[in-house]
This record gives structure tokens, C-alpha cells and sequence, in this order.
């Protein structure tokens, strides 16, 4: 038997176990992680001293990447939970606590990122000063603490109180875990692990279109728009292993709305024949990663989504979804709109309403009651997630019960009531234990109807004599539609393509029949004639390219070959994409293939090319330029886009055309994406080997969208190279494509930092300040030399004039970051107003010594004197604050 056993856990997800030293480690952690590992019976049951508790992984290898393919990699939380508490690490006085903490290992980034998100996951927003910024009471912010430090056993503790850490960086140094035991980076990803004479390769990057798959396997339901119902997609909890975790859509007037969104989001939606462009907003509870955590996949739709959530709950948000993608939060605003609730006041959103209100929890968490006016008056819909007990809440009163200030006694009783609010339909957190609901609870409750929900077991006799249990797609109309909103959404879709008088034609087009296809249905077969054309109006489609690929297409789209079409205007050229008509001996050029249940509008070609006669009345076929070959080159554009989205960036896109040789980046805009319809072009960083970029490849969107040094030199090396060029703004109309290009630049990160790594030697000193602080000094220092290296090994002088600019930009980024690093994390008063006026002083300086190489372009020797101004600054800084420290320390 060998010493190191690998099990396969999930695409790129494996767990490595050496049995002679109790080695459990997790290789990457995507979602619902734990209910994999229970379905593979690694996570398993077991007794000691007559106790039962878990058994499961006690390490955890974080992914290089914070996300690959859309999909988040390192989401730990309930993996570190339940080593903590179901396997016993931390539980005083449990038979497998033996003082041996929970280690994590990742580089130095992705380690930094989860100090902070495990952090957040255990206690949210933790300092009253964040709390007073955001409009929160003193009274309620001192409130919220005290209930928070209560389900904290009287303090919170910092990440490396409850875990251990290993940075693992250098290649070609294997990394010391324990005795016999070593890891070693070999590349992106990719790990060798090694005990004694035996050693295993551990590879966590998924391959092209591959994601993490669901632990569960559920049906397919044909979803139908209601004018106010509520459809449950998850009632199970972060354990449940069968079931998805606790949501719900609700339907409004014909839109969908989620509240919360779990692991698998997009499965479950897809299972529901519900694209992700249909999905209006989202109400989010609480951040616990199985409420949370879906929100990315929300993010592959090509329009944007609303975030609904009352201050606090939005701040914490933004915190853990910037660090958990390892991103600025303000990069996060290009993905959603948010939108602040009032608490304990009835919300206004669309024609209904929506009431949330704080419920306790070791991390600020709402209940939340919707109301709708109907010919019956109000209907109403309550869902409590994450609730407390009563007997938790009586325990929590009691050292309250006599306080001359019974704030927070009231505030527990008054949570009482407000979970026995009366409704129409309310679905309830009945997990048990300290943190979570009873069923029992809600025993005199009055509501007409009652769900059981959050639960990793079946519900037994006595509760569902309470309330009920319901399955996965059941739904309950609160207000039947009398409504077609198929024939809205027609209206909606055509309009994005009208021009002219075409839309004469709205009516008859509309009028087409609407059919129904069902999971696994053909809807156009490759080689048929074409005799009708379809409109996808809900669920979700899969294209099978000529190379055997599958794609998939939204709701909203055409299922027809797009083709590129200009007019003059003001002596420029103004594109549209459209169609050309439809002859009598087309055949279909491809296969469509029902994903899930799919609503189509059959439309015949003779109203179809009626339609185009009249919309394409002035604009001409552009007869060298095939879109449709190029989207389905097109990384950025390939998946999930719909016709109108695909028509807006046609709308706004310049075609240029440089011969071979030609050096790009002298004569292109910074405020554009670039894609490369056709040629080749080399990319060359520093004095590096060349990467080739080529048809359907795109560049520019590390310099526009994300402020990162143009530090590549681009060179034609074909014999001419076409570009389409699109302004920035116009791409980050759409989730889906800013997603993408945040994971392209995310994965560029990690290669310069590794890269750069290799051949540069940043001053280190001996002082050393808590682990918190010290990872995000050294990640500061590393961006400061990797600035040096780069400035001299730079050949081109255009390039030299563009990282000046770029430079003093980031450098006036990265000296906030500074401010952000110090001032998130030292919470001692005396210390905190001595950073604010050190760090004032600190950007002077910069802005002086920036402002004055503005002045100056040529004297390109100034950069490194302020790059070493930088580095002495921060060390003197951190020598100064390592002495503030100690001083309060004692």
C-alpha cells in the first residue's frame, strides 16, 4: 500500500491522505467541498471516548488562483469550520483536540487574502468605527458587538489564533510541512508532494470550459413566470451533502429575483430552465459562503445585476467578495449596482416590497418579510435564514435582564417576535444548535403556511407536524398571473433590433407561435433547411461548433448566424450586427441543443425577411469581416452573449488594419479593448521570450480597465494584422466579459509576481510585525522592486514614457493601500492617529516628487530615486510602528 494516497475529489480538487502521520490535506477547496468529501465517505463518522465527531481533511493547499474558468477556488470557510468544530480542533475538552491547529498553505497573496477572509467568515464587521462610517447608531453599533462577541465566547480571535500557516513561493525550493513531509511549487498550480521516498503531483488548474460540478444530481423544472410566487432552490445547509443550500427565487410581475446565493448557483438555475441574464437582483441575507458564495456565477450573464441588502450586510459584501477574488473592492462595481435597505422599514423595490430586519448571528445577518398588494390586499412572504433558537435567545437575555440599558435584552426578545411574524408563506432555519433555528419555535406561530429549510437531516414526525418540508422546484403562488410575459419579453428582445420603420413589423413577428423544447432536444439541426427562425425567451442552449466545442447561449438571442453590417455617417463608419435573409435552399449552419427546458418564438422566414428588408434599409453587408467567426474565436465573446449585448459592442467598434512589422502599442488608444480578427502579434515582456497573439485573441484590458503597468511591447509579425477595436466602457456594460478579463488579469499577476520573483532581491529586515501585517508588507515591498526590475529592463523608449505615466498612477494607488493595510488592521487608538498623520506625510512626499517628474518626462533617472525614496519610507515606517506596538504591548 503506498504511503501517500490521492483521491479525486472534484475536477482539479483532490485529498491527499498519509496515514502514518495523520496527513489529511484538501488540494483546493471550491464550493460545497465538505459535501463532496461526505459523498466519497472521507468525511465520515467516528467515536472516541464515547463521543461521535467527524472525521475529514486537517490541511488545506490553496489554489495559486483565486478563481479559473468563473469559478472561485479557494472557498475554505466551511472546510476550516468544520475541522474546527464537527472534527473537534478547537472544542475544549474534545477527544480530538490535541492542540494541533488547522494549517493552511498557499503562497503568499492567497495566505494574506485568508487571514482575512476567514476572519470576516467567523465574526463580519467587527469595529465600531466601520460601523459608525456606514451610518449605523453608536447604540446599535455597540449592540451588534456585544451580540457578536456572545456567539464569540467573549472575544475574536485573529486568524492565526485558530490556524496555522505555510507560504509556499520559491520553485525550486521544496517547503519543510513536517517531519519527512515537503511541498513544492512546480508551476502555476501545480505542486509536487513528497514524504520520505514517495512523492505525487498535485495539479489544481481546470482545463478549458471545465468547472467544479455539484455534489447533487436534481431534475429538470420548467419554471413559468408568475406575478408574485416564490420557488425554493435550496433547502438544505452548508452540510447537506443532497441538498443545495438554502434560497429562493421569488417572481414579480414576470422578473426574477434570488434571495441568497449558494454553492452551484448557476446548476441550479440551469435545472430550472432560468438563464442568468434573467435574474433582476439579488436580496443577500448574510455572508456565510452558503448564502454568498454564488454570487460570481451571477456575474455570467451579459447584464447587471442588482444587489439588495441593508448597509452593514453590503459593506461586508464588497469586503469578502475583494478578498476572496484578491481584488481592489472597487473593481467590484463594474459586476453589480447596490442597493442600501432600511432596516426595520418597508423597502420599495419594483411593485412589491420588502422588509429586512437584523436577526443574531455571529455575523450581521437580516430576516427578511416581502409584501405585495393583490385584489385580496397584502400577500406576504417571510424568509428566515440563519436564525437563533429561542432557548439561545433566552440565554443570551438573561445576563441582560437587569442591565440599567436593556438594549440588548430587548433586542433578543424583540427578535423573537419578529421571527413569529404572521404571513402567507414563510420558510424558516431550523438547523439547530447555537447558531441556528428550531422547528419548535414556530409552534403557535399563525402563518398560513410554514417551510422547513437549512437543515443536513430529514425533518422528523414532530416537525413536520409544525411545518412542512417541500423539494427542490416546488413552488408557491402567492398571486396568480393573469399576464403573458413571453410576450412581453418578445417585445423587449425585438426592440433592441429595430431601426427604421421595421418596427411595423413588431406585431407580426410577435404573433409567431411559441414552443417549448424539452432538456436534450434538438432545436435546429446542422444541414436542414431553414424554413423558421428561433428566439430563445427562457432557458438555456447549448451550440455545437464544427470542432465538436459546446457553447452556451442565453435567453435572448437568435439562433442565427450573425453577419456584420455599416453605413457612412459623418464621414465615419457605423457598424450593426444583424442578418441577412433567408433563401429558399439555407440549411441551418450548426446544431442547437436544449440545455434545459427552452421557450422559443418560432418565427417564419417570410415575416423574418419581411423584418430585414426594412430594418437594414440603409446599411450595407460588410463583406471581408465574418462576426460569427469571430465570436466563436473570440474568448471574451464566445459564451453566454446575447444578441443585443453582441449588437451593442458592434454598435460602438473601429476596424483598423496595420501592416507587418508595425509596433502597436505606439498607435493604439488607451481607453479600448483591442481583439485581432486576424494576423499574428508578438508580446514581449522585458527581455522575455515572446507570447503570440491571434485571431480572436484580445490585449489592452490590463492598461484600461485595470491600471497595470504597460509593461509589454507589441509587434505585427504577420503580413498585416486586423484589429476591432471597442471602447472600454462599452465591454463593462457586460458581467460576463469584465469576469473574464478579470481572471486574465488576475492569472498575468501571479505569473509577473512569480516571474519577477525569480530575478529580483528586495531588502528584507529583521523586523517583524504580526502575521496579518508583515504578508501585506511583504507584498507591498515585492510591487515596489518589481516596479525597479521592470523600469531597467525596459528596450522600447515609448514603452519607457508609458510606465512613467502608469507609474505615477499606481504608485499614488499603491501608497493608499498602505493607509488601507495599516489602518483595517491596527485597532489600538494611539497607533491609529499616528499612521494617519505618518501616512499624510508619506503621500506629500510621493506627490511632490510625482508631481515634479510630470514635469519632466526625460529624466527618466527620477524613477528610481523614488522607488528608493518608497522602500526607505516604508521601512522607517515600519520600524516606527513595530515600536508603537511594542510600546502599547507593554
Amino acid at each position: 500500500m503506498p504511503l501517500i494516497q490521492k483521491t479525486i475529489v472534484n475536477n482539479s480538487c483532490f485529498f491527499i491522505h498519509i496515514e502514518e502521520i495523520n496527513f489529511k490535506l484538501l488540494c483546493s477547496s471550491p464550493a460545497d467541498s465538505v459535501k463532496h468529501l461526505r459523498k466519497l465517505g472521507i468525511i465520515k463518522s467516528i467515536s472516541k471516548d464515547d463521543i461521535m465527531f467527524d472525521d475529514g481533511p486537517n490541511a488545506i493547499l490553496l489554489a495559486d488562483t483565486s478563481m479559473q474558468n468563473g469559478c472561485l477556488c479557494n472557498l475554505s470557510e466551511f472546510p476550516v469550520l468544520h475541522m474546527l468544530y464537527l472534527q473537534g480542533m478547537i472544542v475544549p475538552n474534545h477527544p480530538n483536540n490535541n492542540g494541533k491547529k488547522p494549517l493552511i498553505i498557499g503562497s503568499t497573496e492567497q495566505v494574506a487574502s485568508h487571514i482575512d477572509y476567514i476572519y470576516l467568515g467567523n465574526y463580519g464587521i467587527t469595529r465600531k468605527e466601520d460601523m459608525l462610517d456606514i451610518g449605523i447608531s453608536e447604540q446599535d453599533a455597540e449592540k451588534y458587538i456585544s451580540m457578536k462577541k456572545a456567539f464569540a465566547f467573549g472575544r475574536f480571535k485573529e486568524s492565526h489564533e485558530l490556524l496555522d500557516f505555510i507560504n509556499i513561493e520559491e520553485e525550486e525550493i521544496p517547503i519543510l510541512i513536517q517531519e519527512n513531509l515537503f511541498i513544492k511549487r512546480e508551476s502555476r498550480n501545480i505542486f509536487t508532494i513528497k514524504y520520505k521516498n514517495e512523492s505525487v503531483l498535485i495539479d489544481l488548474n481546470l482545463k478549458k470550459d471545465e468547472v467544479y460540478y455539484a455534489p447533487y444530481n436534481l431534475g429538470y423544472y420548467q419554471t413559468k413566470l408568475e406575478h408574485f410566487a416564490v420557488s425554493h432552490i435550496g433547502n438544505g445547509d452548508g452540510w447537506n451533502m443532497d441538498e443545495p443550500s438554502m434560497s429562493s427565487v421569488l417572481f414579480n410581475d414576470g422578473k426574477i429575483y434570488l434571495i441568497d446565493t449558494g454553492p452551484n448557483i448557476s446548476y441550479l438555475l440551469d435545472r430550472m430552465s432560468i438563464s442568468i441574464n434573467q435574474v433582476v437582483a439579488v436580496f443577500i441575507t448574510h455572508v456565510h459562503d452558503d448564502h454568498f458564495c454564488g454570487l460570481l456565477s451571477l456575474m455570467d450573464s451579459d447584464t447587471k445585476i442588482t444587489i439588495y441588502a441593508v448597509s452593514i450586510v453590503r459593506v461586508a459584501i464588497i469586503a469578502k467578495l475583494s478578498i476572496t477574488l484578491n481584488v481592489s473592492e472597487s473593481m467590484l462595481y463594474n459586476f453589480v449596482d447596490f442597493v442600501d435597505l432600511q432596516l426595520d422599514s418597508w423597502n420599495e423595490v419594483s411593485s412589491f416590497d420588502v422588509k429586512p430586519i437584523i436577526s443574531p448571528h455571529p455575523i450581521e445577518t437580516t430576516i427578511l418579510y416581502f409584501r405585495k398588494m393583490t385584489k385580496d390586499g397584502y400577500k406576504t412572504y417571510g424568509h428566515l435564514a440563519d436564525l437563533a433558537s429561542f432557548d439561545v435567545l433566552d440565554n443570551l437575555s438573561k445576563p441582560h435582564e437587569n442591565d440599567e440599558n436593556q438594549s440588548l435584552f430587548n433586542f433578543y426578545q424583540y427578535s423573537k417576535k419578529n421571527y413569529l411574524l404572521e404571513t402567507d408563506l414563510k420558510k424558516i432555519d431550523a438547523g439547530g444548535g447555537m447558531i441556528h433555528g428550531q422547528v419548535g419555535d414556530f409552534k403557535d406561530d399563525k402563518s398560513r403556511k410554514i417551510i422547513i429549510a437549512h437543515k443536513s437531516k430529514k425533518a422528523t414526525i414532530q416537525e413536520v407536524g409544525i411545518a412542512s418540508e417541500t423539494f427542490f422546484g416546488s413552488l408557491d403562488v402567492l398571486d396568480k398571473s393573469y399576464v403573458d410575459y413571453d410576450l412581453n419579453n418578445v417585445y423587449k428582445i425585438i426592440n433592441g433590433y429595430l431601426h427604421g420603420d421595421s418596427s411595423n413589423y413588431l406585431n407580426s413577428m410577435a404573433n409567431s407561435e411559441i414552443i417549448t423544447f424539452n432538456p436534450g432536444n434538438i432545436i435546429v439541426k446542422q444541414g436542414e433547411k431553414v424554413e423558421n427562425i428561433y428566439l430563445t425567451l427562457q432557458g438555456n442552449t447549448n451550440r455545437i461548433d464544427n470542432d465538436g466545442s459546446i457553447k452556451d447561449i442565453n435567453s435572448g438571442s437568435f439562433l442565427r448566424e450573425h453577419i456584420l453590417f455599416s453605413k457612412e455617417n459623418n464621414n465615419h463608419k457605423e457598424y450593426r450586427l444583424s442578418f441577412i435573409k433567408i433563401t429558399d435552399d439555407e440549411v441551418y449552419q450548426e446544431t442547437q441543443i436544449a440545455k434545459s427546458f427552452v421557450r422559443t418564438l418560432k418565427i417564419s422566414k417570410h415575416i423574418f425577411n419581411k423584418f430585414l428588408d426594412d430594418s437594414l434599409f440603409y446599411y450595407q453587408k460588410v463583406e471581408n469581416i465574418s462576426f460569427q467567426k469571430f465570436i466563436y474565436k473570440s474568448s471574451l465573446l464566445e459564451n453566454a452573449i446575447s444578441s443585443a449585448t453582441i449588437n451593442q459592442i458592434v454598435k460602438n467598434m473601429k476596424i483598423h488594419t496595420f501592416p507587418k512589422d508595425s509596433i502597436l502599442h505606439n498607435k493604439l488608444t488607451t481607453n479600448s479593448i483591442f481583439f485581432i480578427y486576424s494576423g499574428d502579434v508578438h508580446v514581449k515582456f522585458c527581455n522575455n521570450k515572446p507570447n503570440m497573439l491571434t485571431d480572436g485573441d484580445y490585449f489592452g484590458a490590463k492598461e484600461s480597465v485595470f491600471s497595470f503597468l504597460n509593461i509589454e511591447t507589441m509587434t505585427v509579425v504577420s503580413q498585416e494584422v486586423i484589429l476591432l477595436e471597442v471602447q472600454t466602457d462599452v465591454l463593462l456594460n457586460a458581467p460576463i466579459i469584465y469576469r473574464k478579463m478579470l481572471e486574465e488579469y488576475i492569472e498575468h499577476k501571479v505569473y509577473i509576481y512569480n516571474f519577477v520573483s525569480k530575478n529580483i532581491h528586495y531588502k528584507k529586515d529583521d523586523i517583524f510585525l504580526p502575521d496579518n501585517i508583515e504578508v501585506k508588507y511583504k507584498i507591498l515591498m515585492e510591487k515596489v522592486a518589481i516596479f525597479q526590475y521592470m523600469y531597467e529592463r525596459f528596450e522600447d523608449k515609448k514603452l519607457i514614457e508609458n510606465f512613467i505615466k502608469n507609474l505615477i498612477k499606481n504608485l499614488k494607488i499603491y501608497s493608499d493601500e498602505v493607509e488601507l493595510i495599516l489602518l483595517k488592521n491596527i485597532k489600538l487608538k494611539d497607533v491609529f492617529r499616528f499612521l494617519r498623520k505618518d501616512i499624510k506625510n508619506i503621500m506629500q512626499l510621493l506627490s511632490d516628487d510625482l508631481n515634479t517628474l510630470e514635469q519632466d518626462m526625460m529624466k527618466y533617472e527620477s524613477i528610481k530615486n523614488i522607488i528608493n525614496n518608497i522602500s526607505l519610507l516604508l521601512s522607517e515606517h515600519k520600524k516606527t510602528l513595530k515600536e508603537k506596538l511594542d510600546k502599547e504591548t507593554l
